[in-house]
């Protein structure tokens, strides 16, 4: 099943949105506090956003900026604006499409479905939803078992949640502010060598799979998860 993160100001465009997507098979997640998108983008991990140009504070061209500096997931713009300039200042920001309000919803099916198939593929087989699969290697969600060609390592908790960001973010570079908030509800409890620590203890779990030096380290940065190297 599909996530869709749909960050919108207007409530009733939102669950008229919600509702639609949700009756074809979606996964649909209301923004709840718009100070706070970078978040709930991270918590939700979706598949693709629906966000409005026009949002209380800071608009949709800055946290789609925020949201690709995260994920490479689709990111459609909803504006009562469809000049040229508009469009382009949509592509400029990180956008993959443009839709006009108001809201057309079989155009906006349309323009959905043909985003996740041109990112996701359009003919693969669905993943169960509980586990999760990026170039053969597979997180089993209930049982934090991680399996790849056939082996299988179990996880502890810590380990289970990085492992499933990595995952759901290959290619991509996570902050290390970013993965220690995810660890941890306080920062200040956490020794500056801790997420270090686990971060080992993963690697060691995919070398005994036989995936060797797949989360690089990125100076001053994070780190970043490149499946599969085995080299």
């Amino acid at each position: 099943m599909k996530r869709i993160y749909i960050i919108e100001d207007d409530r009733k465009t939102a669950f008229l949105l919600s509702d639609f997507l949700q009756s074809h098979g979606f996964d649909t997640y209301l923004t709840k506090d718009f100070d706070n998108i970078r978040q709930e983008f991270l918590n939700f991990a979706p598949h693709l956003v629906l966000i409005s140009v026009s949002l209380p504070k800071s608009n949709g061209y800055y946290w789609a900026r925020q949201i690709r500096t995260l994920s490479i997931c689709p990111i459609i713009f909803l504006s009562d604006k469809y000049t040229v300039i508009d469009q382009v200042t949509a592509i400029e920001n990180g956008g993959d499409d443009y839709l006009m309000k108001p809201l057309k919803l079989n155009v906006v099916l349309s323009k959905l479905t043909n985003n996740l198939n041109r990112v996701y593929g359009e003919n693969k087989e669905e993943k169960p939803s509980n586990t999760l699969i990026c170039e053969g290697i597979e997180l089993d969600l209930n049982t934090m078992v991680l399996k790849y060609d056939g082996k299988s390592q179990t996880l502890t908790k810590k380990e289970f949640i990085l492992m499933k960001e990595f995952l759901r973010r290959p290619n991509l570079v996570l902050s290390r502010k970013d993965l220690i908030e995810l660890l941890w509800e306080s920062q200040n409890e956490v020794d500056a060598n801790t997420l270090s620590v686990n971060v080992t203890r993963v690697r060691k779990k995919l070398s005994k799979l036989g995936i060797h030096k797949a989360i690089l380290t990125v100076r001053g940065e994070g780190y970043q998860f490149i499946p599969v190297r085995t080299d």
